[in-house]
């Protein structure tokens, strides 16, 4: 979990122990991202970001996690491009040469795909979308403005049909018009699928869109696959409240 703080954005980390979650570790000065580094399905290496009290996300500086003496300590730093936000990304592997690619979602809501700080692929359309913020406040020309930097929802990169090549899942909520400043406003929410194809990179959809925006998806076990997705209705002009429900779809 996370908060924003006078000093920027402290994070914690719960842990569950007899049935109950408890505080494991708190005080952690950056924005946190689990990620999967070696393609076992589990999101075991954590990486952080600190904050930057002007742009949010600190440009290009990123560091993994590691346990010292029982508690997380920063190690050595990540390669990721300048413009990574440690919000809506996955590793993932998109071919059959073992190479893990990053996926994330920038601040012009566009997916991105690069190796380290190579730059791969930029959809020719945009996806994301949320109504899940930090907030900042600026002073220019002695007026206090505030600013929001959205988070997203974390793509599922998971092998669904055995292949060996993960298929990449990405929320794609669909924008509509606001005659107010800095609010984000949704007609409703699709899945897209990112794969690699002989030509390049593909972003199709695969989803109807539902009645509502789409906050999250995960992978349940099966045979088939299913996904569990979850779609919140906001209520009111200003998307404040609201009600979620949980789709279950079987893959065919």
């Amino acid at each position: 979990n996370q908060q924003i703080l006078g000093r920027g954005m402290e994070s914690f980390i719960l842990a569950l122990r007899d049935k109950k979650l408890v505080l494991w570790q708190g005080h952690i000065y950056d924005i946190l991202l689990a990620v999967d580094t070696d393609n076992d399905g589990v999101k075991e290496t954590l990486w952080g970001q600190p904050f930057h009290a002007r742009d949010f996300f600190l440009s290009g500086a990123v560091r993994q996690y590691m346990p010292v003496n029982g508690a997380l300590q920063p190690q050595q730093e990540v390669l990721v491009p300048y413009m990574f936000r440690a919000t809506g990304a996955a590793l993932a592997k998109l071919s059959t040469n073992g190479q893990r690619t990053l996926v994330f979602v920038d601040s012009q809501n566009m997916l991105r795909v690069f190796h380290n700080k190579e730059d791969l692929w930029k959809s020719p359309e945009k996806v994301g979308g949320s109504y899940t913020y930090g907030e900042i406040e600026q002073t220019i020309s002695r007026d206090v403005m505030k600013f929001p930097f959205f988070f997203e929802a974390i793509p599922l990169a998971q092998d669904l049909d055995g292949d060996g090549i993960d298929e990449v899942l990405v929320v794609s909520n669909a924008s509509s018009f606001s005659f107010v400043p800095n609010l984000q406003q949704y007609s409703g929410g699709s899945i897209a699928l990112l794969r690699e194809e002989n030509y390049g990179y593909s972003l199709s959809p695969i989803s109807p869109q539902f009645n509502g925006i789409i906050s999250g998806i995960i992978a349940v076990p099966g045979t088939p696959p299913a996904l569990l997705i979850a779609v919140t209705k906001p209520k009111g002009f200003f998307g404040q409240g609201g009600t979620t429900t949980l789709f279950l779809s079987r893959l065919q």
